[in-house]
């Protein structure tokens, strides 16, 4: 499995949980691997994060404000 295939799986199960549990949006926190992953989902599906705290995150070099 590549990265962006590892990424799309836990990014893609996160979303079907929440339909799956009908959460509107999230409050997310990560740390490490999570803070990557979560940091990718809130890119991906940012109506559905109200909020993003990343604590030692690893590989991204860079974030930005819209």
């Amino acid at each position: 499995m590549t990265p962006e295939e590892t990424m799309t799986y836990y990014v893609d199960a996160i979303e079907e949980w929440r339909k799956d549990v009908e959460i509107e949006s999230f409050i997310f926190a990560g740390y490490s691997f999570g803070g990557y992953i979560v940091a990718h989902y809130a890119e991906l599906f940012p109506s559905r994060t109200s909020e993003l705290i990343l604590l030692s995150f690893a590989g991204i070099s860079k974030l930005t404000e819209e």
